[in-house]
């Protein structure tokens, strides 16, 4: 079981490495519901052992090739115990510690504490529902519209992606966008995490406010580009979900603009008298 357990826990860590913590924090909860004997203890420390061992490969490359630096940015953003960890706000703080000492007392008090799986089955299945609503596949049209920006334009371009969606979390068209098409994604959130000075966070406020210009017209993206310091060659225009029809009509309309690819998926302009557009 203990092996189990490690493999499992390892898998959590190398794909989100944000839910080391909720793991942590799981495994200790268990162990004081469950498992406060040696045999507990004795599992508890070969599966952590175990978690170590199977992600060393990983873990200590990039120790090896850039410091702490990437987990000391990491652990800056994604889980909510840690953000409320590196918060300001004290009441946020507060808040997440009186939740997890309620969270303890209530799992001391069940008289079967087996009857704590159940909640936290019900809430973890809520959370993973809620949080990828919307995150959908790509499309057949999303990805052949990404291959013909991959194939047609330069290796230096950089694109501003709208989808009309501000939620960054659910956007699978600007996460997607930098790996099927192999170009600069502007506001694309997803992969700065690693980054120092906390880069993942500006990009969240200037994916947020770069979507707020879905629905405007073209003279939005140049204000959005000044105010940001944010330069782009091109603008890709998502045509799901009955995306942003005014700002297509505005860009196509507009002389600043040059209309280079219009399919299924998307609406794609190059900007007039920028570097590779």
């Amino acid at each position: 079981m203990a092996a189990l357990v490690a493999v499992l826990g390892a898998l959590t860590v190398l794909s989100h490495i944000e839910m080391a913590w909720f793991l942590a924090f799981s495994i200790g909860a268990l162990f004081v519901a469950y498992g406060r004997s040696w045999a507990g203890l004795k599992t508890s420390v070969l599966v952590a052992v175990g978690v170590l061992a199977l992600t060393a490969p990983w873990w200590a490359l990039v120790l090896h090739r850039h410091g702490l630096t990437p987990f000391l940015a990491a652990a800056q953003v994604g889980s909510p115990l840690t953000s409320a960890a590196a918060s300001n706000s004290g009441a946020v703080v507060f808040a997440v510690g009186l939740a997890m000492i309620a969270a303890f007392v209530t799992m001391l008090a069940l008289p079967d504490r087996r009857l704590v799986v159940i909640p936290l089955l019900a809430m973890n299945l809520g959370n993973s529902t809620l949080d990828n609503f919307g995150n959908v596949n790509l499309a057949p049209q999303d990805r052949a519209a990404m291959r013909w920006v991959g194939q047609e334009t330069s290796e230096s371009s950089r694109f501003l992606v709208l989808s009309g969606l501000p939620q960054w979390s659910a956007d699978s068209i600007s996460e997607w966008f930098p790996a099927l098409s192999g170009r600069v994604s502007v506001v694309t959130p997803q992969g700065s995490e690693w980054l120092p000075n906390r880069e993942f966070s500006r990009l969240l406020e200037t994916h947020a406010t770069a979507q707020a210009c879905a629905t405007e017209d073209a003279a939005c993206l140049d204000r959005w580009s000044d105010d940001n310091g944010i330069s782009f060659s091109h603008v890709y225009v998502a045509k799901r979900q009955s995306c942003c029809p005014v700002l297509t009509d505005a860009l196509r309309g507009d002389p600043s603009y040059l209309t280079v690819y219009d399919g299924p998926g998307a609406a794609i302009f190059a900007r007039a008298g920028k570097p590779d557009a």
